[in-house]
């Protein structure tokens, strides 16, 4: 007869087997990353919606059908002026630049429409980046000449009369927006005029925002909420730092200086996390946040990656646009599992 002991022992070997099976599965959806589609012209960033492409080329939105392999052009509209900065959430998109933002309205990507174009201080208050939920617009601006800046809330329930409701005068490089809480990167370490923290603010009440905590977090500049954890890291940082958020009095680093480098873009999908350094695509698993492991590695040309964005079809698609010596050159999508992107 066979021992209890010796049936405890096959049923541990059986378990590491399985786990180990499990774990490389995960990795096999990521071994290859295969580009399987580029457009040429000038882009300067982008994001995707459903089955949309919405891609910033100069002072002109370009709306793109990726449903298909073909991507086809569905439309165009011609911006208020040269624009670097977008963030879509419903029926609009918000391009910036410098100091104004265009909303277009994208209810019908086929048709999209300018409604209106807004500055927000002085010109040279910089838009770093946007984002938005249930009616606000939360901006985040740098002046870099007087070392100055604001994290601005903007009542945009009315897009065609976008309204001003508070500011905090900070520099501010990301924002991120999450229910009723922003969490912004405040101060440019990188520049060395301010050092750089994580700060959570509450926009229930637009009007008079208040801070609910903060964290110094060395030369970070990029974020990305999922659930309880924020995904921080910058372009002079050694890699991704993972920070608990579940209570913003008392914020944590449960994660420090993971893998890549050079951070410029962060997106987490569905327990995966895509981020791109100055001219890398890494992927990672971060079902445990406290231990992010990468699974996939990929050098994508002697690029700087100025933009990422991810939809989830029958496999994760990345698109980015990309800059060579100083011009911007197309945008490309990859393939991030082993079948064609649809």
């Amino acid at each position: 007869m066979i021992s209890k002991t010796l049936y405890h022992w096959i049923g541990v070997l059986f378990f590491v087997l399985f786990a180990f099976f499990q774990i490389d599965n995960v990795h096999g959806q990521f071994d290859q990353i295969e580009m399987v589609h580029h457009l040429g012209g000038g882009v300067d960033n982008l994001a995707v919606e459903g089955d949309y492409a919405y891609v910033v080329q100069r002072n002109i939105l370009t709306v793109l059908d990726i449903s298909t392999e073909t991507f086809e052009q569905v439309a165009f509209v011609v911006l208020s002026g040269q624009r670097n900065r977008i963030h879509v959430n419903g029926d609009y998109a918000y391009t910036g630049f410098n100091n104004t933002v265009d909303i277009v309205n994208i209810s019908d990507p086929s048709n999209p429409a300018l409604v209106s174009t807004t500055a927000f201080g002085p010109e040279s208050d910089v838009i770093q980046n946007m984002s938005s939920n249930d009616g606000l617009l939360c901006l985040a601006q740098y002046n870099e000449g007087a070392n100055s800046g604001s994290f601005r809330v903007v009542n945009v329930s009315d897009p065609s009369a976008p309204v001003p409701t508070d500011r905090i005068d900070i520099v501010t490089l990301d924002c991120f927006v999450a229910g009723n809480k922003v969490y912004a990167i405040t101060g440019h370490e990188t520049s060395g005029k301010a050092p750089a923290y994580l700060r959570i603010y509450d926009i229930s009440n637009p009007s008079s925002v208040n801070e609910l905590g903060h964290i110094q977090v060395q030369l970070i500049e990029k974020i990305f909420v999922a659930g309880n954890y924020a995904y921080v890291g910058g372009t002079a940082r050694m890699g991704l730092t993972v920070l608990n958020i579940s209570n913003p009095a008392n914020l944590q680093i449960v994660a420090d200086k993971i893998g890549l480098t050079s951070l410029r873009n962060i997106k987490v999908v569905d327990q995966t996390l895509f981020a791109t350094g100055a001219s890398n695509l890494v992927i990672y698993n971060v079902k445990n946040p406290k231990t992010p492991s990468e699974i996939a590695n990929r050098f994508l040309e002697t690029a700087i990656i100025n933009g990422l964005d991810i939809t989830l079809k029958k496999c994760q698609t990345i698109f980015r646009p990309r800059r060579s010596k100083g011009h911007a050159e197309n945008y490309r999508c990859f393939n991030t599992c082993l079948t064609k992107c649809p």
